[in-house]
């Protein structure tokens, strides 16, 4: 699988943060992230369970891994 470089920027991010929660989508930075972690998500790179607040992404095994490799 190929990692793009705003991925691994994203999978950075998860690892520092352990989860987010990109919450309203009100601006074009939100869009952008929500459409990142949602094609990540397509890839096995995170999980996302629902909170009230909207999608919470974390790492998956998968996204820990590619980490590790790069």
């Amino acid at each position: 699988m190929t990692i793009k470089p705003h991925e691994m920027e994203a999978l950075q991010f998860l690892a520092a943060r352990g989860s987010d929660c990109i919450g309203v989508i009100d601006n074009e930075e939100k869009l952008a992230a929500a459409l990142v972690f949602h094609e990540m998500k397509q890839k096995g790179l995170v999980l996302a369970t629902i909170s009230n607040d909207g999608p919470v992404y974390r790492l998956s095994n998968a996204g820990k891994k590619a980490l590790e490799a790069a």
